[in-house]
């Protein structure tokens, strides 16, 4: 009746439009009447004045706004808010003409922007939808409303309230506003507007202490294509749009933007359950919202990424003093004064005393504020991927080892299934393009750092984030993204690194530092970075002090040789270990710094080896014992990974040794490295030695190979200290097994005729110091002793091409193995042998004197 009365009228009054609509029984009908009517209207299906029209709009909005002056008492005058878009959204009529044209409009603008929208789905019969295309478009249609009702020019003014950001209840402000948004299945009252722009990600269900993932779990390769595709599109498309409907609001309105930064903060903290390792998905927000609003922080910081004036301008403690956060402190790296150990322990953020701040609270600037609630979003959203990321791989790789050995058990593979299908929707995440941004502010925060490093405030910043970027840039490596680091950026990367290995802080954060450095250290894009040597030999030392476990030990140092290994291949890092191994000494030997490094580089030598050996050992045991397959093979494995670090320490101190000889002249040093080569011969020549001797395509154990290294490290110093060191150490250096390892090396090629000659000249030396000892005690005059054998030279000689004595049993053997003047590598002939009869009758007249 209503609907034909008002197509069929040329003019309207208030007495008709009320009888009319106080004739109908339900306020969704006389609501989808008046749409209708307008919609016929605006598109000139008929004609009214545009007085006619406004009228309607007054009806229409008072029908929605006060239904009880009409007499309508159901449950729908509660709703009438709803009813109005949806058939609003029916007949695809716009509500700005409507909503402009008193303050009624304004209220039901704001009961609207409290909306999370789905899209209406098609009446077509034979059309279905499916979980993938309704989160898709549900995600765009959701965006697509609000971009709408964002062009209405009230939009501001009611942004402006913190009601709308969840700052403050709405109830408090309007109880109209409230019960539409409390009886409503459209809307809330509890969230923040930014959440209800949020797009939808897939939802994982809780099955003990996984999270299965329906999208992911037993899908064909076709199917988790096609899912990750569609989620990408969502996080892509979504975060794009998002982006620049935040950016216009709090560019052109300061109170927006206040109330914008508060409910960031607000949701930070209303979300920390996030940090944790697991968490039941229903006490936080979904992945969707907390990695959107993530996102778009880091958008918003982009532009300005590369600005270094401004980065400066960020404070160290904008945190500690931030008002945005109500119940929430954050520890700093410093260290505590006046403690008696040598560095501070500092745990991790979730069980260290938190420090009260009693400095007054302030406000900082918005970069500052965005930049530290991006820091905080990325502990409840990309950084909990980052750190969990070796964890799912783990968790798979021993579910399938297990499942390989029970491949009936139907549980295993439920769980298999489960696991895989949380890693491929972390995957899709990583994977998406938003990672490019991200990548773009993770350098930004290494440049903060850096930048707080220079300026010796890097111990007033927040240890989360020191801990958190380490962690990232390290996980990310072992994530195949598209985005690489370029040159400069991994320059800037290792010189965090070299400033947090010089920082007295925890060492669990300098252990995540080597991984990273390793991670970047022998790529193409990777340069020397000044003071990272220095850096390592501080860590190999803090390694013996901070770390307790000796198999942790062991895995420190070794990543720690490999680094060494790498920069000493570079004649700036060569240089830079030169300066710091001819530093005179400023202390006793043990407390020395390089002779403390180096005391704890044969250490680890040593202790590398010996547990080699014995996997060696548990191997020739298992063999004979016929053990499993596996036993013997992760043996194999063990000795192999001991082994290659007892090769990459050999390189290290063979360098050392052409850098700077005299750092090895300490009497500790000296001693430690007889006495690690003399029980290394003992080991490799002995009878029991065809224990070590392992025939297995998987292992690269050589035992040759060794023994030539360890002859090569006894005539590597040059020095009488050594020799003598050696010779004393009676009951260890064994002549004959020495001499049986020259015969093997010299058999199987691994010495050359230059190192056997000068290991013969070693035995020599070593006799002759104990022959010395024994049978005189009259010291020889330092001329006539044979500066190679350290022997009283019988028949001393002078080599022409470097004007030096020695005996002629040392020039016969020079000429017979290696025909190069030791002292200057000249070529040498019997010619340039020259008798020196004036010394001879010297040592004969001294020997009859002193007889």
């Amino acid at each position: 009746m209503m609907e034909e009365v008002l197509r069929s009228v040329d003019e309207y009054s208030d007495e008709l439009i009320l009888e009319l609509i106080q004739e109908e029984e339900s306020i969704s009908e006389v609501i989808n009447i008046l749409c209708g009517v307008i919609k016929s209207i605006s598109t000139e299906e008929i004609s009214r004045t545009t007085d006619q029209l406004q009228m309607l709009y007054r009806y229409l909005l008072m029908v929605i706004r006060e239904p009880e002056v009409f007499d309508f008492v159901n449950s729908d005058i509660y709703r009438t808010v709803e009813i109005f878009y949806l058939t609003c959204a029916y007949y695809k009529l716009s509500m700005h003409s409507i909503l402009n044209i008193n303050e009624t409009g304004e209220e039901i603008l704001t009961v609207l922007l409290h909306g999370v929208y789905k899209k209406p789905q098609s009446k077509r019969p034979l059309y279905k939808y499916n979980t993938l295309q309704r989160i898709e478009e549900d995600s765009f249609y959701n965006l697509a409303v609000h971009e709408d009702l964002l062009k209405n020019p009230m939009t501001n003014k009611i942004l402006e309230k913190e009601s709308m950001w969840g700052l403050e209840p709405v109830l408090s402000e309007n109880e109209w506003i409230y019960n539409q948004c409390k009886n409503s299945t459209l809307f809330n009252t509890d969230s923040s507007y930014i959440l209800n722009l949020c797009p939808v990600y897939y939802t994982g269900e809780q099955i003990g202490i996984y999270t299965m993932y329906p999208e992911f779990f037993n899908k064909t390769k076709e199917d988790i294509r096609k899912a990750r595709l569609i989620l990408h599109r969502v996080i892509d498309q979504t975060n794009i749009r998002f982006f620049n409907i935040f950016k216009t609001l709090i560019m052109a309105n300061k109170d927006i933007k206040k109330n914008f930064i508060s409910s960031i903060y607000k949701i930070y903290e209303e979300n920390t359950e996030r940090e944790k390792t697991r968490y039941k998905l229903t006490d936080a927000e979904s992945d969707a919202k907390i990695f959107t609003i993530s996102n778009l922080l880091s958008r918003l910081i982009q532009p300005i990424s590369h600005d270094i004036t401004k980065m400066r301008s960020i404070p160290a403690d904008a945190l500690q003093k931030c008002t945005y956060l109500k119940n929430t402190s954050f520890p700093v790296a410093s260290s505590t004064p006046n403690t008696p150990r040598q560095y501070t322990q500092i745990s991790s953020p979730s069980s260290i005393n938190l420090q009260n701040c009693s400095s007054p609270k302030t406000n900082s600037t918005f970069l500052s504020e965005l930049f530290y609630g991006k820091l905080l979003y990325n502990k409840i959203s990309y950084n909990h991927i980052y750190t969990n990321y070796n964890t799912y791989t783990e968790d798979i790789s021993r579910t399938e080892q297990t499942l390989s050995g029970t491949p009936d058990d139907h549980r295993m593979k439920y769980v298999l299934s489960i696991l895989k299908s949380e890693f491929e929707y972390v995957t899709a995440i990583l994977s998406s393009d938003a990672m490019q941004v991200e990548g773009v502010v993770l350098m930004y925060i290494v440049a903060f750092l850096n930048h707080m490093a220079q300026t010796s405030r890097l111990t007033e910043v927040p240890v989360f984030i020191l801990e958190n970027t380490i962690i990232s840039l390290e996980r990310l490596t072992r994530i195949k993204l598209e985005r690489k680091l370029s040159v400069d950026e991994i320059k800037k990367v290792h010189m965090l690194c070299v400033h947090v290995l010089n920082l007295r802080i925890n060492v669990n954060y300098k252990q995540e530092v080597v991984k990273l450095i390793l991670s970047y250290i022998n790529t193409a894009e990777c340069e020397y970075t000044p003071g990272i040597v220095s850096s390592i030999i501080t860590y190999f030392i803090d390694v013996q002090v901070e770390i307790r476990n000796q198999s942790e030990q062991l895995q420190e140092r070794g990543r720690a040789s490999c680094i060494l290994d790498y920069l000493l291949n570079n004649y700036k890092g060569k240089e830079e270990m030169k300066k710091i191994l001819e530093v005179s000494n400023t202390a006793e030997d043990h407390k020395d710094t390089k002779t403390v490094f180096l005391l704890h580089m044969l250490s680890s030598l040593f202790e590398m080896q010996e547990r080699g050996f014995e996997e060696l050992r548990k191997i020739h045991t298992a063999k004979n014992n016929n053990d499993t397959a596996d036993t013997i093979e992760t043996a194999i494995e063990h000795s192999n990974s001991y082994f290659y670090i007892v090769d990459i320490i050999d390189r290290i101190i063979f360098t050392l040794i052409e850098v700077s000889p005299k750092a090895f002249l300490s009497s500790l040093i000296l001693s430690r490295l007889a006495s690690l080569l003399n029980a290394s011969l003992i080991t490799l020549t002995n009878k029991k030695s065809s224990e070590l001797r392992l025939k297995d395509p998987k292992s690269t154990f050589s035992p040759v190979s060794l023994l030539g290294n360890r002859i090569k490290m006894y005539i590597a110093l040059k020095t009488i200290a050594f020799v003598r060191a050696v010779a004393e150490d009676e009951d260890m250096f064994k002549p004959d097994l020495f001499n049986k390892a020259i015969e093997i090396c010299d058999r199987k090629g691994v010495l050359t005729q230059r190192d056997k000659a000068y290991s013969i000249l070693f035995i020599k030396r070593v006799a002759n110091l104990k022959e010395q000892r024994i049978v005189s005690s009259v010291a020889y005059p330092d001329e006539f002793i044979d500066p190679l054998t350290f022997g009283l030279m019988k028949d001393p000689v002078i080599l022409k091409t470097s004007n030096t004595r020695v005996d002629r049993s040392t020039a016969a053997m020079i000429l017979m193995t290696d025909p190069t003047d030791p002292f200057t590598r000249d070529p040498l002939t019997e010619e340039d042998v020259i008798e020196d009869k004036e010394m001879y009758q010297k040592i004969q007249d001294f020997l009859s004197n002193n007889s």
